[in-house]
């Protein structure tokens, strides 16, 4: 029987030298903010309608992640088309660009993700969110949970490949979130280098500069923006370094950007007062996020703008051809302070003019993208700053 035992773990650790011989990183996720995770039947938790037993639940799977993270390479990627020809390209240009290394229907990915809950000895928690007195979301991921994340190589990369993979997967992860209603708050993560040599380079660079936006007690809201600024620059940079060597279509670029890009002039940030979670369950703060929401949407100067530009909340166009919803540029990310019991709320906007596209069929004319952008941000940060405002005296 020991023999057994010696072989079989002698077997494990062979294989485990062998596929770590291609680990690119490892990463500890921590949710910040409840996930919201659909599965067969858009529940988190799988129930037998008549009897009520329980019929399983859903974990963080790497389909949910990879299309996040697909978007970020591709936004990374249409500022760095930028910052070297002066123009945007179309979704389907970018796209092609990164599914050199992150695959396609055409071609397999050069990674692998693989996620683990088990490394932390735990089974999953899950819980009921309320978002107001005739709103609640029951049996979601509940804020806590940990994660491992592996990411590791299919085929031989490039060094400057391993270094914008790893790294746009990190920003996906803080500020793009998980699952469902992300741009609202939903499925955002604390990410954490961990295990020996599976850190690129950048990836420890960026760690840190994550590290000291969490656990600095003195923070202040500037020197929020100012971090996640400077992590927008550092991901384009390296969007730049895997371009260098390829031929682009410039009769196909556009003046303006169709969707997302975090060049200065079409991307804004703005950072809330600091405020508490009472329970720590991030519930607080989707409140308030909420909240912040429906008082920008409920000014009725603007409601055209919002509906028809930014998508607060997500709009449903009628055409001659089909119904339309468009997901809005504007991204709401809580940032838990470790040990603090409270938050910042980041609002990274991005203004983007797919409207103009004819797909749409919708008459635009008349309306001022830059004007509606500008009010709106503008609105927001009025909202956070009355929200803050009214936190601090709650606490006092």
């Amino acid at each position: 029987m020991n023999l057994v035992k010696e072989k079989n773990s002698l077997y494990e650790n062979l294989q485990k030298s062998i596929v770590d011989k291609d680990l690119v990183c490892s990463l500890e996720l921590e949710a910040v903010t409840p996930v919201w995770i659909g599965g067969y039947d858009t529940r988190t938790l799988h129930k037998n309608s008549g009897t009520g037993l329980d019929l399983g639940s859903e974990g963080l799977r790497p389909s949910s992640v990879k299309g996040v993270w697909r978007w970020w390479a591709r936004s990374l990627v249409s500022a760095a088309i930028y910052k070297r020809t002066g123009k945007f390209p179309t979704i389907r240009i970018a796209d092609e660009l990164i599914s050199e290394f992150l695959g396609s229907t055409k071609c397999s990915s050069h990674y692998q993700l693989v996620i683990d809950s088990h490394e932390y000895s735990h089974e999953l928690q899950y819980g009921d969110i309320t978002l107001s007195r005739n709103v609640t979301i029951r049996g979601i991921l509940s804020a806590g949970n940990k994660f491992l994340l592996r990411l590791y190589r299919r085929t031989q990369t490039e060094s400057d490949q391993d270094a914008f993979a790893v790294y746009s997967l990190v920003l996906a992860l803080v500020l793009g979130g998980i699952g469902r209603a992300t741009t609202r708050g939903f499925g955002k993560f604390l990410v954490k280098c961990t295990g020996k040599n599976s850190c690129v380079e950048v990836l420890r660079e960026t760690c840190m500069k994550l590290h000291n936006l969490y656990t600095r007690g003195d923070i202040k809201s500037d020197e929020v923006e100012k971090i996640v600024r400077e992590l927008l620059e550092r991901g384009v940079e390296l969007a730049e370094n895997i371009l260098k060597n390829k031929e682009l279509k410039l009769d196909k670029l556009h003046e303006k950007p169709l969707f997302e890009t975090p060049v200065n002039g079409y991307y804004q940030i703005i950072v809330s007062p600091r405020i508490s979670d009472t329970r720590g369950t991030g519930e607080d703060i989707l409140q308030k996020v909420r909240y912040i929401i429906n008082r920008v949407d409920m000014n009725e100067k603007l409601r055209n703008e919002h509906k028809l530009i930014l998508g607060l909340p997500r709009p449903k166009i009628e055409t001659r051809e089909k119904s339309l919803r468009r997901k809005s540029p504007i991204i709401f990310t809580p940032i838990k302070l470790l040990g603090e019991g409270s938050y910042y709320i980041l609002v990274l906007g991005f203004k983007t003019y797919d409207w103009e596209e004819k797909r749409f069929k919708i008459n635009v004319d008349e309306i001022d993208v830059d004007t509606a952008f500008m009010n709106v941000m503008n609105n927001i940060k009025n909202n956070l700053e009355i929200s803050g405002e009214s936190n601090e005296k709650a606490a006092r």
